[in-house]
């Protein structure tokens, strides 16, 4: 059920964004989300960010009127390298977590 939307944005732009937060950046993109219906909560699940590569994952949490949905951010010349690194993180986080 994974479906993929390319947004047109810069590293610059994302990176200016980001430092307001990461909801900043989800506000920027939520119009391509039309098809989820109104979204009345948003949290941030899960930050993933490589300095060296640049690779970006933001992981939100969305009730909407579909339901709970589960939506990525992914800034990467390889996006699914870099959700592997994100899965890995992600492991890694809810392991220590607990």
């Amino acid at each position: 059920m994974d479906v993929f939307k390319p947004i047109d944005m810069d590293i610059g732009e994302l990176l200016e964004l980001a430092e307001r937060g990461p909801l900043e950046i989800f506000n920027s993109i939520k119009e391509i989300l039309s098809d989820l219906g109104e979204i009345r909560e948003v949290q941030v699940y899960n930050i993933f960010f490589d300095p060296k590569s640049l690779e970006l994952v933001i992981e939100y949490i969305l009730k909407c009127s579909i339901g709970e949905v589960s939506v990525k951010l992914i800034h990467s010349d390889n996006p699914a390298k870099t959700l592997e690194k994100y899965y890995e993180h992600e492991r890694k986080s809810r392991i220590t977590r607990y």
